[in-house]
């Protein structure tokens, strides 16, 4: 990845964090989020790639990282 794309995944996750928050304060359920923004991204990865093994395989590399984000998580928010 380049420093341009790192920069540009950055601002994009700042900005949706910066949406989002409001909402999470207002005691919203954070799992209708996390789905909204799963299908969000299955729909996004279904128009951008065309062999559905290719999302299976990106989606196990997800599912590998969850300990990781979790451990990062835990660091942010103690």
């Amino acid at each position: 990845m380049s420093p341009n794309d790192e920069q540009q995944m950055t601002e994009f996750a700042n900005e949706l964090t910066r949406f989002l928050l409001p909402h999470f304060k207002e005691n919203k359920n954070p799992l209708m989020f996390a789905g909204v923004l799963m299908s969000c991204a299955m729909e996004l990865y279904t128009a951008s790639i065309k062999d559905n093994q290719d999302i299976y395989h990106l989606l196990e590399v997800v599912a590998a990282s969850v300990e990781d984000i979790r451990e990062k998580n835990n660091k942010t928010l103690h």
